[in-house]
């Protein structure tokens, strides 16, 4: 496993500020972004190369919890306190399109805080507006959406060993299709970890 922090493409790390910036917060400061490369995810992750659309997505955790997904990926769900009132421990991987809302869990960490970016092709996913972590009969992905997402139509485009990869920097707008029946965030739930890439980890400041 290897994680590189001073070749990023200028592109590159100019979509990642963005994606990582917060409207009207001063208070959070991106301090730095390495690049993940960990030992058999690529052999893994080749399954997936004829998939057109894929995604950059948050993961988000706490501290302590960093080196082991860093070691072990996220097969197994590390002893994590951001879900500690909630048993998702044996259920799906959630990853979302907006880290607005997961910067504060952890505000209580000496104000440091990792978040990952995680690289997600959307092939067979369902598209939900209930959250369930059942698993979904014939599905390696769940979409369930909010009354808000990201505006797609300015996402921005990575290119990721040689594929296109869509960051969805654009501003949360109202989801008319989605309004009577939704969820609180837009989350996928991936189901296979075959899905997963850790692409990124970002150290912020609080």
């Amino acid at each position: 496993m290897s994680l590189k922090n001073r070749k990023l493409p200028v592109h590159d790390l100019q979509v990642i500020e963005e994606f990582a910036t917060i409207e009207d917060d001063t208070e959070v400061h991106l301090l730095d972004v390495w690049k993940i490369d960990r030992d058999g995810e690529q052999e893994r992750f080749s399954a997936y190369d004829d998939t057109k659309e894929r995604m950059l997505l948050w993961y988000a955790t706490d501290v302590p919890s960093v080196s082991i997904i860093l070691k072990g990926g996220l097969k197994h769900n590390p002893p994590c306190n951001l879900y500690k009132t909630i048993d998702l421990f044996s259920r799906p991987r959630h990853f979302w399109n907006d880290c607005t809302t997961h910067y504060g869990k952890f505000k209580g960490e000496k104000n440091v805080g990792f978040m990952f970016l995680v690289e997600l092709p959307l092939v067979n996913v369902a598209n939900e507006t209930v959250e369930d972590d059942s698993l979904n009969h014939g599905y390696l992905c769940a979409h369930t959406h909010s009354e808000r997402e990201p505006d797609l139509a300015q996402s921005k485009i990575l290119k990721l060993d040689g594929k296109d990869v869509i960051v969805p920097v654009g501003p949360l707008v109202d989801q008319k299709e989605w309004a009577s029946e939704c969820c609180l965030e837009d989350t996928y739930h991936v189901y296979d970890e075959s899905l997963i890439r850790l692409r990124y980890l970002l150290k912020f400041s609080f």
